[in-house]
Parts: C-alpha cells; sequence; structure tokens
C-alpha cells in the first residue's frame, strides 16, 4: 500500500495534489484523481515539443507532424529575404526545442546616400552600399579614407528601421590597413557617438572576408556608422549591408508582366524603367497595367531616395529627364497640381526658376537630372523620356507565430486574414485574426497560447491542457 501511495504521489508532487483538492471542480472519488496522475505519468513516457514559433516571412517544414521526439524544424525566408540563425531546430528529450527562434530580414542599406569621415585614392563612400561585393579595390570598388583619427564611414537610410544585423565585407589583400578596433552604431543622430552602439570588436578583421555583427537588440535608427575607434589609420570597407524585419522585399512587389529592376522603400515598391522612353500618356499607362502608378506622393525623403536611385543610374538613362507623376489642373485652377491618384500636390521641389510654364502647354512634370533630380515642367508629348512607377506590395509575406499556435491559411494577399488556432485546452491570447493590409504588413501582432481553465463540466479539457504544459515545458 505504502509503494502504490508514493507512486500515486511521486509524478503530481504533494503540492499539485493539494491544489487538485482546492479547485472548485467536483471530482466524483478519489479515484477519479488518481486516473488523472496516471495519464500524466503516461504523457512522460510519450514528450513532444509544442508547434514551434515561426518569424515574420518564414515558412517551415516538420520531419514529423506528430512533434515527437527528434523532430526537426527546418526554417526557410520568403523571397528577398535572408534567413539569420540556424535553419534547423530539433526536439529535445526535454519537450522543448533546440537553439533560437533564427529571423528574416533585408538590406536596407543598399543604394542609400552614404558619407565618411575623408576620401582618397577613388575610395568613395558611395562603393560602401552599391551592391558590388568586388573585394579588390583598384580605386573604385571599395570605400576608403586617408590615415586620420578614428575614421568612420555612414550610410543614412532615409528612414528609422529597427536594424538587427549589420554585414561588413573586407578589402582584399594587400596594401591597405586591415579593420581593426570597430564600433558600429545606429540611431537618429548625424554624428558618430550619438547614436547607440550595436556591436564593438575589439579585434583585427581578416582581409577578404564577410562578417555579421549582430545587435544585442533591435535598435531603431536612420543613420548606421562604422568606425575605428581610438586610432590613428585608414578605413577601407568593400561593402555594409542593414537588416531590419521591418521593410518589404522586392520579391513582395507583384506579379509584373516582365522581368523588373525593382527596388523597395518605405513600404513601396519602385520600378525604374530608364532605359524605355515614351510620353506621358504612354508611361502613366505602362505602370497602370502592371497594377501601379506614375511615380507619385514625392516629398523630401522619398525624393531623396529617388533621386539617389536615378543618381547611380545616370550612365545608362535614356534621358536626364524622368516623368513625374503630375499634370497641371486645367482652366481657372492653373496654378494648381495633381498627382496620377487625383490627390493634390501639397509640398512642391521646383528646381530654381521653375515653374516657367514655357509656351503656355507646359502641363506636366519631369525630374530633371541637371538640375540636382529637381523638378521641372515640360510639355506632355516628349515621346523619348524615362519613368518610373509606383506600386502597393502584393502580400504581406507569411505572417509570426508564437510557439504552440498554428494558422491553416495560406493566401496571405492585400484584404485576406488569417486565423490563429491552439491545442485543445489552449485558449488564443491576443489578436486570433489578422488582416493584410494595404501597406503590406499584418495587422496587430501574433497571439499567444494558454491554458483554459474550465470550472464547470469540461474538466477533461483542463487537465488535458495541463497534462500538455506538462509534455511540452517540463520542470
Amino acid at each position: 500500500m505504502g509503494e502504490s501511495y508514493n507512486s500515486f504521489l511521486n509524478p503530481l508532487s504533494f503540492s499539485y495534489f493539494v491544489s487538485l483538492l482546492i479547485i472548485p471542480i467536483r471530482l466524483t472519488s478519489l479515484l477519479q484523481a488518481f486516473v488523472l496522475a496516471l495519464s500524466v505519468r503516461q504523457s512522460e513516457k510519450t514528450k513532444t515539443c509544442p508547434h514551434p514559433a515561426v518569424p515574420i516571412y518564414a515558412s517551415i517544414v516538420l520531419s514529423n507532424e506528430d512533434l515527437s521526439v527528434g523532430t526537426t524544424v527546418t526554417y526557410s525566408c520568403d523571397e528577398g529575404y535572408e534567413l539569420f540563425g540556424e535553419s534547423a531546430r530539433a526536439c529535445l528529450p526535454t519537450g522543448k526545442w533546440s537553439g533560437e527562434i533564427p529571423n528574416c530580414a533585408v538590406n536596407v542599406a543598399y543604394g542609400k546616400p552614404a558619407n565618411q569621415s575623408s576620401s582618397v585614392r577613388g575610395g568613395e563612400a558611395s562603393h560602401g552600399n552599391d551592391g558590388d561585393l568586388t573585394i579588390v579595390h583598384e580605386n573604385k570598388y571599395c570605400t576608403e579614407t586617408k590615415a586620420e583619427d578614428s575614421p568612420w564611414w555612414q550610410v543614412d537610410l532615409l528612414h528609422a528601421y529597427p536594424v538587427r544585423v549589420v554585414r561588413i565585407v573586407t578589402r582584399g589583400c594587400c596594401g591597405h590597413q586591415p579593420l581593426q578596433d570597430l564600433e558600429i552604431r545606429v540611431g537618429n543622430s548625424s554624428s558618430v557617438q550619438g547614436n547607440r552602439l550595436c556591436a564593438w570588436y575589439p579585434k583585427t578583421l581578416d582581409d577578404g572576408v564577410t562578417k555579421d555583427f549582430d545587435c544585442a537588440y533591435p535598435i531603431i535608427g536612420r543613420y548606421v556608422y562604422v568606425q575605428m575607434v581610438g586610432i590613428q589609420g585608414s578605413l577601407t570597407l568593400c561593402e555594409v549591408m542593414v537588416f531590419t524585419t521591418q521593410e518589404i522585399s522586392s520579391g513582395r512587389c507583384g506579379n509584373q508582366l516582365e522581368p523588373l529592376e525593382l527596388t523597395t522603400f518605405s513600404r513601396t515598391c519602385y520600378e525604374f524603367q530608364v532605359q524605355k522612353g515614351g510620353s506621358f500618356d504612354a508611361a502613366r499607362d505602362y505602370c497602370v497595367a502592371r497594377g501601379g502608378l506614375l511615380l507619385h506622393g514625392v516629398k523630401d525623403l522619398s525624393h531623396h531616395f529617388i533621386a539617389s536611385e536615378l543618381e547611380r543610374r545616370k550612365d545608362v538613362l535614356k534621358s536626364k529627364l524622368v516623368w513625374l507623376g503630375a499634370q497641371r489642373d486645367q482652366g481657372l485652377r492653373a496654378r494648381t497640381w495633381h498627382w496620377v491618384d487625383d490627390s493634390a500636390v501639397q509640398q512642391y521641389l521646383w528646381a530654381e526658376d521653375q515653374p516657367n510654364n514655357y509656351n503656355g502647354q507646359q502641363n506636366c512634370i519631369v525630374l530633371d537630372g541637371g538640375r540636382r533630380w529637381l523638378w521641372n515642367d515640360v510639355t506632355c508629348d516628349l515621346d523619348y523620356l524615362p519613368w518610373v512607377c509606383q506600386y502597393s506590395p502584393s502580400n504581406c509575406g507569411n505572417p509570426d507565430r508564437q510557439e504552440n499556435s498554428t494558422i491553416l491559411e495560406k493566401d496571405f494577399r492585400l484584404g485576406q486574414s488569417v486565423t490563429y488556432q491552439c491545442p485543445t485546452g489552449n485558449k488564443v491570447v491576443g489578436d486570433r485574426i489578422r488582416r493584410c493590409e494595404s501597406s503590406g504588413f499584418w495587422s496587430g501582432s501574433a497571439p499567444s497560447c494558454e491554458c483554459e481553465l474550465i470550472m464547470s463540466k469540461s474538466v477533461v479539457l483542463y487537465f488535458s491542457c495541463f497534462i500538455s504544459r506538462e509534455r511540452n515545458f517540463p520542470a
């Protein structure tokens, strides 16, 4: 009898046994509690893991649907995103998943305005984020400062992003000073020390290598600095990439009719048709046929981005005048302009002495490469000018899921919804339904699953939840 009594208490513990007695649920006999205790013991022999957590923009493949010990989960990212962390995790005998949840992020530094403390031998700051991974400088592929105290390089992301990872590609051999004593800072200050420290590397980086620097936690900022601290030397970088989860990738820019040169900024997709040419109407119709509109709604920051992109492409542009999606109102309102989406132009970025409405027929606007890409009014029938199309993202990508929650839906296009589910005996806490909004981002946040204590007839539901927790999160 003593052995049976101890066997009964062992899987539950005395405190748990007491909690059974005080829960205000009618137990018809001690035998029912004994049966429940045995079921707990049985569950410990067949441990499983909870459904694994999934980061935003990721999908998973399970080796076993029953989530038993030894099951592996393999993560992959949506098109245009890169995986950071382990791509596979395993269900351990403890009922927990090995390792940490990975992340899917996109580079937002490419082509953005760059600056540095000085420049020598053709090592312009713009070489540090031009997408060219060549590690032999030859005075045209990498950045280079002169030898000076604490040299630095900076990129202006033009938008404050939560930065997770900064990647540096170092210059190959030879004849330069290796990178050493690096600080990477992220923030909203245009001075180096006014920003928060993301990573510190007190060693020397080898030549011709690629190294990722993880921020201890995401730091929100518009500016990213790389600096050699406390030494006199020359800073040279062949490429710097800045990764965030809070931007759309070009892979989410829609189902286009032909391969396009796409880039993204501030949750908007842009297509630079730099080698085509046509009138304003032809450019407008081209964009509309592909589900977008001619470039519109341009303000200071977006203009800076567009100007930077056009400047990078100036050698292949069909013309240094590029159509902007705005037209002059006719008749009595001839002094006002409207965008192609029918909204009024509120902020004007005219070049000096513009608009002049030469010949009284200049009812369209171009970005003028000879005037720092500021605005110039022209006639709308010029039939050789390139253009930029602007698109909203077509989908929100794979939504994130917390541990033990699942979704069944596979359609993540704008306007669609997903519904989160939890195992039997658990309840959804948070946003059970999330909608793919016009911004290309999911509404709300991923909910969690918590045990649901039902105080009336559903005794089995409550205890099945508890058993599940014991199985998934053992003491």
